[in-house]
């Protein structure tokens, strides 16, 4: 199958073989197409478990690295 070949090729050296196998699942499934919303809800998954949570700061000014800095020992608590 030329996807799996694509595939395999594109990242035997670079990712798990359980990552490429995981792959091979989606394009046996053919839901190649749904692959963007699995990596997204994954990430959720992931940043859940570790406690991570995405934070956009609007600022009026561009922010320096001690504000970002203090920005994110306040976000720990």
């Amino acid at each position: 199958m030329k996807k799996k070949s694509l595939v395999e090729e594109l990242f035997k050296n670079n990712v798990s073989q359980e990552i490429i196998n995981f792959l091979f699942i989606i394009i046996d499934k053919r839901r190649e197409s749904y692959l963007f919303e699995i990596i997204q809800e994954y990430k959720a998954i992931f940043n859940e478990f570790k406690e991570i949570i995405d934070v956009v700061a609007v600022t009026a000014v561009p922010m320096d690295e001690k504000s970002k800095e203090k920005l994110a020992m306040v976000l720990k608590k």
